[in-house]
């Protein structure tokens, strides 16, 4: 019982690693077509503010 129960918690580990991995995996590319969007002067000054402003939450969300 306790080997089983050892490896399920180390599955169960593994794979809130990995959905933790992928969500910052996504917040990056979403960062990334943002600072694109800034880089290219997309859009004007409130727009590019507004971006920025976004990206400054997602990043937040990457250092918790």
């Amino acid at each position: 019982m306790g080997t089983n129960h050892n490896m399920e918690t180390t599955a169960s580990i593994i794979k809130a690693a990995e959905d933790a991995l992928n969500e910052t995996n996504a917040i990056l590319q979403k960062m990334y077509e943002m600072a694109v969007q800034v880089a290219n002067d997309v859009g004007t000054d409130a727009d590019r503010y507004e971006i920025l402003s976004e990206m400054a939450s997602q990043a937040m969300l990457v250092n918790v």
